[in-house]
């Protein structure tokens, strides 16, 4: 490489796996040290959360309308539209996903703070790991926020910005009435095309005899 950046530019073209060969090259040569924690002595134990009535209530809720209210909605408008119901649903599906992940990432906030609590009044150091922390959502929406008036409901944010994103507004021509339409387009401008030839081989042939 000639330069630090035709270095970078070659590493990021490579993708991943460029990257984890430049690093297996780098810690062979000895440029690189790559270490870990260590799970020496380390214990691991399942909780069960078991759910409050409050956020049982709020569960139920999010069920009702994502099943009852938000599904049947996207349906009919996307027949009303002509939006291609597969398409949608698998966003649906995709975001539903997402939503519920991280309501119940919410739920066991509670009573992870409390073990924390527990674990330091004993004596204990804490790590904690998250499978999903909702970061990138969470800056997404507060870039298009320029102030907050309140804590921010990042669950509620996912929803909003499915249903923005999402939600068919606008009618879709029908893919057969389109392709009919193509051809007839076609055909006309075939059919122009074909006149001015004709006219102009006449006006040629009216010139020569003359």
């Amino acid at each position: 490489f000639k330069d630090f950046d035709a270095f970078v530019d070659g590493v990021t073209k490579r993708g991943v796996g460029g990257l984890e060969m430049l690093a297996m090259q780098m810690k062979s040569e000895g440029m690189y040290v790559s270490r870990g924690l260590s799970y020496k002595g380390a214990e691991f134990e399942l909780m069960q959360v078991p759910l409050v009535p409050e956020q049982r209530v709020g569960f139920d809720a999010a069920a009702i309308y994502w099943s009852d209210q938000l599904k049947p909605a996207l349906e009919q408008a996307a027949e009303r539209t002509n939006v291609p119901a597969g398409q949608l649903m698998k966003s649906f599906w995709g975001a539903h996903q997402r939503f519920f992940k991280q309501l119940l990432v919410s739920y066991k906030v509670p009573p992870l703070v409390a073990a924390v609590k527990h674990a330091i009044t004993t004596g204990h150091c804490i790590v904690i790991g998250l499978q999903s922390t909702g970061e990138a959502a969470l800056e997404r929406n507060v870039g298009e926020h320029d102030r907050f008036t309140s804590p921010m409901s990042l669950c509620k944010e996912m929803l909003l910005a499915f249903i923005r994103n999402n939600f068919p507004l606008t009618k879709q021509i029908d893919p057969k009435l389109e392709k009919d339409l193509t051809k007839a387009t076609a055909a006309q401008q075939a059919a122009v095309q074909a006149h001015v030839e004709a006219r102009a081989a006449r006006a040629a042939a009216v010139g020569l005899s003359a």
